[in-house]
């Protein structure tokens, strides 16, 4: 009956999300593939995806928890940044990074695409609670995180865990969660923040 128009409304979402974020993916290559490293690409890749977030914003709870039920699903099997084309710019970007030294080399362009797609959509996430919280600063901090912290976070399916949250940096682990029964992902975010 009733819950069978609400997952085709969410679909439908995500759809519309999936083709919206695809069309501006292949907008964005050009001006990429210009900056001069990868840090400004970064930063342009991230200020454009703030801008969309922040105008699509009363929709991106439906759209965020849709993505949540993909975790767990095989990478590139049905996830939607693999068809808006997120993940393969990102895992492009990481590996010309690499290649050119900016960023680790211990962890393969596709992982680092994962890691920093899911930091992404906690920062997202924590935004929307926030009301008066700029999108583009919580991306900006990520990033940061992501090419000069020493640690890192992951998030997800850890054995027999189902949901799992561990943060670490490179001599021990920080904190280790358990993601409890129905706990929103963000609960799970702020928990580990604070265990930090």
């Amino acid at each position: 009956g009733q819950v069978e128009p609400q997952v085709g409304l969410i679909g439908l979402l995500a759809h519309q999300f999936r083709e919206e974020i695809a069309a501006g993916m292949i907008g964005l290559e050009p001006m990429l593939v210009q900056q001069r490293d990868f840090r400004a690409r970064m930063e342009g890749l991230l200020k454009a995806s703030a801008h969309w977030n922040a105008s699509r914003r009363k929709y991106l709870p439906q759209y965020l928890r849709f993505r949540m039920t993909e975790i767990g699903t095989q990478p590139g099997t049905s996830s939607s940044s693999q068809h808006s084309g997120v993940h393969r710019i990102l895992e492009t970007l990481f590996r010309v990074a690499q290649e050119q030294g900016e960023v680790r080399t211990d962890l393969a362009p596709t992982e680092l695409a994962w890691l920093f797609e899911f930091m992404c959509m906690g920062a997202v996430m924590i935004w929307l609670r926030l009301l008066d919280d700029s999108l583009e600063q919580r991306f900006l901090l990520a990033l940061e995180v992501l090419i000069d912290g020493e640690g890192n976070i992951t998030i997800g399916r850890i054995g027999p865990i189902r949901c799992a949250a561990v943060a670490a940096d490179d001599d021990q682990a920080l904190a280790m969660l358990v993601g409890r029964k129905d706990e929103p992902f963000y609960n799970l975010l702020e928990r580990l923040d604070a265990a930090i």
